[in-house]
């Protein structure tokens, strides 16, 4: 079973006492059975549970697990083959009809166990554009290509309506032309503006060509903790890492005003597959003494020194509840997911998509 932390809903078991003695907990168990409100104070869940006590028990809600455990991993491979996508070739395309058809078949199916209990009269796929949506993709990734390529976040997609709705004066003649003419003026007016503020101000050379929304800079202690505690670690990759199938991967972090990167190294040997991703221990690196030799201190380099190529983050593996050391100390296992959707492969190189790694 891919998600261990899913299981069938435990049966119901009365506490065995007078429902004066009910905890909170057993009151809301009782009630979650029975489909009842589960807010208020215990005094008033004792009084719930009272009144309803003998009411006959209405049968489960929901489908097996097996359905539920279909729909989360045909969701996933649809979501990682859209957007692992390079060339967007027709066979690439076909693969993605098919895993599109699977998932809406998946959800219905699943949604028939719970329609019954609501108020719907039409199938949730119907009702919501989603779902409807996402059939138009082929169609779109065959005529513009795939779909990373047309990122809509941020002011490139959806946040541009908020930059120009103050600027909509009902739909007149020409208002197209002119609600784009004021949106270029206003841009130009801002340009001027934030030129004359920084005037003679030198820019700072660790962030030139670097997105420093993509990545988040620790203070040094934060981002042991993150690690310690098994944390998601954002991380940034070197340029050409994927051509030399770079095994390593770089965390940023401020001291006083300056910004370091520390080396973490992947361990190929310590490979585990779960739900669809390879993941592996890291470690940090050690910095190499004149002689050739490691020493214990961690390998140090100033973020300047780094030619960026793509940032990412270090995901832990949750197989038994939240992540964290062990009795035994066991080291946390990390995957990778990088901007562009890739992802660690066998080895611990640098794969195309995750899709193309889903076993048989």
């Amino acid at each position: 079973m891919c998600l261990p932390w899913l299981e069938e809903d435990a049966p119901y078991i009365d506490p065995g006492k007078p429902v004066g003695q009910w905890r909170a907990d057993e009151c809301k168990d009782f009630l979650r059975r029975q489909r009842l409100p589960l807010g208020g104070k215990v005094k008033e869940l004792r009084e719930r549970v009272s009144e309803n006590r003998d009411m006959p028990i209405p049968p489960a809600v929901g489908g097996p697990l097996e359905d539920v455990e279909r729909l989360i991993l045909l969701h996933w491979a649809m979501n990682c083959h859209i957007m692992g996508m390079d060339d967007g070739t027709m066979e690439e395309i076909l693969v993605m009809k098919q895993l599109i058809m699977l998932f809406l078949s998946a959800f219905s199916k699943f949604e028939k166990s719970t329609r019954p209990f609501t108020d719907r009269t039409k199938p949730l796929w119907v009702t919501k554009y989603n779902f409807m949506c996402i059939l138009n993709i082929p169609e779109q990734v065959a005529l513009l290509g795939p779909v990373r390529n047309r990122w809509e976040g941020s002011l490139r997609g959806e946040g541009f309506l908020k930059l120009v709705k103050p600027m909509v004066n009902g739909q007149r003649k020409n208002w197209q032309k002119n609600l784009l003419t004021n949106v270029c003026r206003q841009k130009t007016l801002l340009q001027l503006e934030r030129d004359e503020t920084y005037e003679g101000f030198e820019d700072n050379d660790d962030d030139d060509d670097v997105d420093t929304q993509m990545y988040r800079c620790y203070q040094s202690l934060q981002l042991m903790r993150d690690f310690l505690e098994g944390r998601p670690v954002s991380c940034i990759l070197q340029q050409g890492g994927e051509q030399q199938q770079d095994l390593s991967v770089y965390c940023v972090y401020k001291r006083g005003s300056t910004k370091f990167v520390t080396k973490f190294i992947v361990l190929p040997e310590t490979r585990k597959y779960h739900f669809g991703l390879w993941y592996f221990q890291i470690r940090e690196a050690e910095a190499e003494a004149d002689n050739g030799e490691d020493e214990d201190d961690i390998m140090e380099v100033e973020f300047s020194e780094i030619d960026v190529g793509d940032y990412g983050i270090l995901v832990p593996l949750v197989e038994n509840g939240p992540p964290g050391l062990g009795d035994g100390e066991t080291p946390i296992m990390y995957s990778l997911v990088t901007s562009r959707w890739r992802t660690f492969n066998d080895t611990g190189d640098r794969a195309i998509n995750p899709y193309q790694y889903l076993p048989n």
